[in-house]
């Protein structure tokens, strides 16, 4: 199996550190999310016979679309390119620190066909490894 291409800081499982002030927690709706993300057909073979460029982000934090992210990546040649987004969890788009950034920074570049400003990580082969260490 080939090395991992993340970044040493990343391949590290520790929790994602955010302040209580940072958001609201609602058991129930994480409960929800999760059983969505059970109940919900997925994408992958529709994805699989798309042949339009793709890119998969990964939030660090949203473990509740981890497996069903790749799940997409195994069975969808369609994408290029994965980012695994330290840091952020189930809304990329969600003004800490530098989160919206990043995620615009990564679209822009998949978009303008320019290196990643984050590894592509996980690699199909690195798929199992991935689920494992961040389950």
């Amino acid at each position: 199996m080939a090395a991992s291409s993340a970044p040493a800081s990343s391949r590290v499982t520790s929790p994602c550190r955010v302040a209580r002030s940072d958001f609201s927690f609602s058991p129930a709706a994480s409960l929800r999310i999760q059983q969505t993300v059970k109940d919900s057909p997925s994408v992958a073979p529709q994805l699989r016979r798309s042949r339009t460029p793709a890119m998969l982000m990964i939030a660090e934090c949203s473990s509740q679309v981890r497996q069903w992210a790749a799940a997409v990546l195994a069975q969808a040649p369609a994408v290029r390119r994965t980012q695994y987004m330290p840091g952020v969890g189930h809304h990329m788009w969600n003004g800490l620190r530098d989160n919206n950034d990043r995620a615009a920074a990564t679209i822009t570049a998949f978009l303008q066909d320019k290196s990643a400003p984050l590894p592509n990580y996980p690699a199909r082969d690195e798929i199992s490894t991935f689920l494992r260490d961040r389950g």
